[in-house]
């Protein structure tokens, strides 16, 4: 997510490059404790 064209050059890009990591995290965390708990 976020990782297509390497690292953003523009404060932006990498803001919203960490928005998408901080999102895919978030998402894997629920999905991981949801199926084994």
């Amino acid at each position: 997510m976020g990782r297509l064209q390497g690292k953003p050059l523009s404060p932006f890009g990498a803001a919203a490059d960490e928005a998408d990591n901080a999102i895919a995290v978030t998402l894997l965390n629920h999905f991981h404790h949801a199926g084994l708990s």
